[in-house]
């Protein structure tokens, strides 16, 4: 089959979004498979133009390509599910989280004008009407489908994303805490700073890069008790030590676990949630232990 793979992308912006799509167009290349990527770049800012970079997907021609038939397209994360064909599938990583639970928080986009609660509700109706033409409907954790049950009445079957082939290893069991994300203030990285501020035993290596890492740092220094943790500008494969998952109270915790999740799990070390998470999906990836929670609410 030729399968296009739909993603947006922030230009520079490279992450687990990215890091899913890009292994699920080699996987089903190695399935025999005629798969390509379809990327279209993404800027939801200021005000309308949120839709009106949605709107461009919706532009797009995706059932033939060179003369040549594409048979089906599947969708990861907005806006590309709204792009149309007659054998549209969703794989959904999430939705555009400003219109739903970061409304009206600290990370939400949306004013109280009349204006920006129509665009809100514009956001809302899309996803209702493009994920509603999706063949098969997919969410990445139990909690992305919850939120799109809740939000459009329609129901995802759950489907994991594998964890990443990469060369696994344990070099032993480190005395810190590993935080591997992009820094950004969705990933609440600021809440495990503020619990090694707390705990002085407490060692944390931050791994990751982004729009945030400026405030970390400045946050990591500003705090008596805490010692300068290091902020590293780089992914990296984790080898040893405790993994903290990225899912946590109030943000990425209503989204699901990360894929941080299997790599702890193929270095066989130790596993943490940082407060409330995707609870039943992290016994799932640790054999029925329960995370321990590192702060709590």
């Amino acid at each position: 089959m030729r399968i296009a793979v739909c993603r947006p992308q922030v230009p520079f912006a490279h992450g687990g979004a990215e890091i899913f799509t890009d292994e699920l167009v080699a996987q089903l290349r190695a399935r025999g498979h005629e798969a390509d990527l379809v990327s279209v770049p993404f800027k939801w800012y200021p005000g309308a133009r949120v839709l009106t970079q949605a709107f461009l997907w919706r532009l797009l021609d995706l059932e033939e390509a060179d003369g040549t038939p594409i048979d089906m397209v599947v969708a990861t994360k907005f806006p590309s599910y709204v792009v149309r064909h007659p054998e549209k599938r969703v794989w959904l990583v999430h939705q555009f989280r400003q219109a739903y639970e970061l409304d009206r928080t600290e990370l939400g986009q949306f004013g109280e004008s009349a204006e920006d609660r129509a665009l809100r509700r514009g956001v809302q109706e899309l996803d209702r009407v493009a994920l509603g033409e999706a063949t098969r409907l997919f969410a990445t954790s139990n909690n992305v489908a919850g939120r799109l049950e809740r939000s459009t009445g329609l129901v995802a079957e759950v489907l994991p994303h594998p964890a990443q082939e990469l060369a696994y290893r344990n070099d032993g069991h480190g005395a810190f805490v590993l935080s591997v994300n992009r820094l950004d203030r969705a990933k609440r990285i600021d809440l495990l700073i503020e619990a090694a501020a707390a705990v002085p035993s407490l060692e944390v290596v931050v791994v990751g890069d982004g729009p945030d890492r400026e405030r970390l740092e400045q946050l990591a220094r500003s705090d008596d008790g805490l010692r300068e943790r290091d902020i590293v500008a780089a992914r990296r494969r984790v080898a040893r030590g405790v993994v903290v998952s990225d899912r946590d109270s109030g943000s990425v915790a209503s989204h699901g676990l990360a894929e941080h999740l299997g790599d702890a799990c193929g270095c066989g070390v130790h596993r943490a949630a940082v407060e409330r998470g995707d609870r039943e999906d992290a016994v799932l990836g640790v054999e029925g232990e329960e995370p321990q929670l590192l702060v709590g609410q």
